[in-house]
C-alpha cells in the first residue's frame, strides 16, 4: 500500500478497497479495516495518534450503511438485468406466513418482502403499472416513516445488531401482474436455519375464569406496584414461549449478560424515541452463539404502537374501560403494548434490575385492566 500523508487519504484508500471486498459480512470488513488501518500507522510511526483518532478509521455504523445501501443497490441493478422492474417469476417464496410474503434471488444476499394487505391495495389502485397519484403520495409517505422508524432503530442497537432493510416504491411483475409496489429489501442471513432463542412473547389468549386470580397477580407484580410478587412461573403461564429464555437465563451468565444489555438498549430506544419493538412476532428477534460468544440479531421488529399510542389507550381505560374494549385501535394498541412490557419488565426484575418500563398504572386502571383480561 502506497504511503498515505493524512488519515483523511487513509481512509479513502481503505474505503476504495472495501467497496470491492468479496464478503460483505461486517465482522471480516472490519477485521480487515482495523488490520490495514493500524499497518499504516505503525509503518508511518503515527503512534502518537489518540485511540480515539484510531476508532474514527474503523468501520462505523454509517460506513457499514453506506456499504450495505451500495451492495443493496448493485442487488437490484442485478435483478432488474437491464428493465425497470423486478420480476417476481425469477424468485423462488421462501416465505408465506404472517403478514408478509418473503422472497429469495439467486444472488441470496437480500431478501424482498411484500406486504400481503399492501399489495392488494397496490393492485386496487394501478392504471397501466403505476399507482393514482394519491395512493403514490401516500405510498411514499409510508416509505420516508418506514425508513426513518429503522434508522433511529440502527442508532440505538447499533446495525451490527441488525438486519439491514430499507423500503422503496417499484414496479414489480408478479403473479403476471404489472403493479407499482412498496416493497422492502432486506440483508439476507443464515440464521433462521441455525440453532437460535427465539426472544419474543405471545399474545395472552382467552383467560380462564380459574386462572383469573394468577393473570392479576401477574399484572400487579410486573405492571403495576408490587414487584415482590413476581412470580416466573406466572409469566411463563401466560407468555408462552418466554419460558425458553427464563430457563437459559438461571443456567448460562454468559447469556444473562447479553439479555441485559439487549434490554438496557430496548429501554434507551424506548426512552429516547418512545417506540417499542415487535417481540411477539416469530424469530424477530434472535440470540446466538458465535465462537462461544453469545449476540443478538434484530430482523423485522418494527411495530407503529408508542408511548404516545399508549397513553391515549390507558386514559381511556381510566375514564371508560367500556368505550375502550369498542374502540378496536385503542384496544389493539394497549394489548400490543402491554404483551411487550410485560415481557421486558418480567426479565428484567428476574435479572434483580426492577422494572424497564414503568407505566405508573393507578388503582383504577389495574382493576379495569383485570377487569378486561387485557
Amino acid at each position: 500500500m502506497n504511503k498515505i500523508e493524512n488519515n483523511q487519504n487513509i481512509e479513502e484508500e481503505l474505503w476504495s478497497k472495501i467497496s470491492d471486498f468479496p464478503d460483505y459480512n461486517k465482522p471480516k470488513i472490519e477485521e480487515y479495516w482495523l488490520g490495514n488501518v493500524l499497518k499504516i500507522l505503525d509503518s508511518e510511526k503515527k503512534k502518537q495518534t489518540s485511540k480515539a483518532d484510531k476508532l474514527k478509521l474503523l468501520l462505523m455504523d454509517e460506513k457499514w450503511e453506506k456499504f450495505i445501501e451500495k451492495k443493496m443497490d448493485d442487488f437490484l441493478l442485478k435483478i432488474k438485468n437491464g428493465k425497470d422492474f423486478i420480476d417476481f417469476s425469477n424468485f423462488k417464496k421462501i416465505w408465506d406466513w404472517g403478514t408478509h410474503d418473503i422472497y429469495m434471488s439467486n444472488d441470496n444476499r437480500f431478501v424482498v418482502k411484500i406486504n400481503r394487505k399492501v399489495l392488494d391495495i397496490a393492485r386496487e389502485n394501478n392504471n397501466n403499472g403505476i399507482l393514482k397519484s394519491e395512493i403514490k403520495s401516500q405510498a411514499n409517505d409510508w416509505i420516508e416513516w418506514y425508513n426513518n422508524w429503522y434508522k433511529s432503530l440502527y442508532e440505538n442497537f447499533n446495525t451490527e445488531n441488525c438486519l439491514y432493510e430499507k423500503a422503496i416504491l417499484q414496479k414489480i411483475n408478479i403473479d403476471d401482474n404489472m403493479i407499482e409496489c412498496p416493497i422492502i429489501v432486506q440483508e439476507a442471513t443464515d440464521l433462521f436455519k441455525k440453532q437460535t432463542i427465539d426472544f419474543g412473547t405471545e399474545y395472552i389468549q382467552d383467560i380462564k375464569q380459574e386462572d383469573m386470580r394468577n393473570f392479576e397477580v401477574l399484572n400487579t407484580s410486573v405492571l403495576w406496584t408490587k414487584t415482590e410478587l413476581f412470580n416466573e412461573n406466572l409469566l411463563i403461564k401466560f407468555s408462552g414461549k418466554i419460558g425458553n429464555i427464563l430457563s437459559l437465563v438461571n443456567k448460562d451468565d454468559k447469556f444473562w449478560y447479553k439479555v441485559r444489555d439487549f434490554l438496557l438498549l430496548f429501554k434507551s430506544f424506548y426512552e429516547k424515541e418512545g417506540k417499542f419493538i415487535d417481540l411477539v412476532g416469530e424469530k424477530n428477534v434472535m440470540f446466538y452463539k458465535e465462537n462461544d460468544v453469545w449476540k443478538f440479531k434484530l430482523g423485522s421488529v418494527i411495530k407503529w404502537q408508542s408511548k404516545d399510542n399508549m397513553k391515549d389507550a390507558l386514559w381511556m381505560l381510566d375514564r371508560s374501560p367500556e368505550e375502550l374494549m369498542e374502540n378496536k385501535v385503542l384496544k389493539n394498541d394497549l394489548n400490543n403494548t402491554l404483551t411487550l412490557i410485560r415481557m421486558v419488565n418480567g426479565l428484567w426484575i428476574k435479572l434483580g434490575l426492577g422494572k424497564i418500563i414503568d407505566i405508573s398504572l393507578n388503582d383504577n386502571q389495574i382493576k379495569n385492566l383485570n377487569k378486561m383480561k387485557l
